[in-house]
């Protein structure tokens, strides 16, 4: 089991993830993109399943180098300069479900998705995985009204939460799913869970499913770009 986290992160936060696991791999930069997007795991590459996945021709030989040999990467379209078009691969999986902007998803992973029997669920925000704190394949977290419409006619327990409990540097707020990861079954957020205004109500969502979960670091909540398991 390995990890892919935003190089820029914190250092208390990267001491914190060497307890979670050895095999850590910080992210490349990508020079077409601005700080502090150009470096979050979410934007450039996506994980199918943990031995597929899908990356910008960008990044494509950092990747190849750096992840295990089993895995099989596949070299995927490039990305714009601006919102939506940098988006391809800021995908989420919850359960059989897919959740992304198809319109400008990468087709390797709606086109294998669909191979594999996954329902692709479009949304019209771009940012689908920072947007999505996963906490099984039938429940999550999100601070996105659409996204939560969405998902609630699919069956999937929701718990919307109020934006501006996360901080993104530049941005007026983050989102909860670009701080947060699912690793090993654990769920990590990027900075104190504790400090988030609704504190309360995500604590009981995660009991009502027995998540265990870690806050890395000391500072308060901040989106790096999910943290993403191999």
């Amino acid at each position: 089991m390995g990890i892919i986290c935003d190089r820029c992160a914190a250092e208390d936060i990267k001491e914190a993830l060497k307890y979670v696991t050895n095999e850590i791999i910080y992210t490349d930069t990508l020079d077409t993109l601005a700080e502090p997007l150009n470096t979050h795991p979410d934007i450039q590459i996506h994980f199918l399943s943990k031995e597929l996945a899908v990356c910008p021709p960008e990044v494509y030989d950092y990747y190849r180098k750096s992840l295990p040999n089993g895995t099989e990467l596949i070299k995927g379209c490039s990305l714009g300069r601006t919102y939506p078009s940098h988006t391809a691969y800021n995908v989420a999986r919850v359960g059989q479900y897919v959740v992304c902007n198809s319109t400008f998803t990468d087709r390797n992973i709606t086109e294998i998705y669909a191979k594999m029997g996954y329902k692709i669920i479009n949304v019209r925000q771009g940012y689908a995985k920072c947007n999505l704190c996963i906490i099984n394949d039938s429940a999550v977290i999100t601070e996105d009204r659409g996204i939560a419409k969405a998902l609630s006619e699919y069956g999937i327990d929701v718990l919307r939460i109020d934006a501006g409990g996360v901080r993104l540097k530049g941005f007026e707020y983050g989102f909860i799913g670009g701080a947060s990861g699912k690793v090993e079954g654990k769920l990590l957020f990027s900075g104190k869970i504790e400090n988030h205004p609704m504190f309360d109500d995500i604590l009981n969502f995660l009991n009502k499913y027995g998540i265990i979960y870690l806050s890395l670091g000391n500072n308060s909540l901040c989106d790096y770009g999910s943290i993403l398991e191999f």
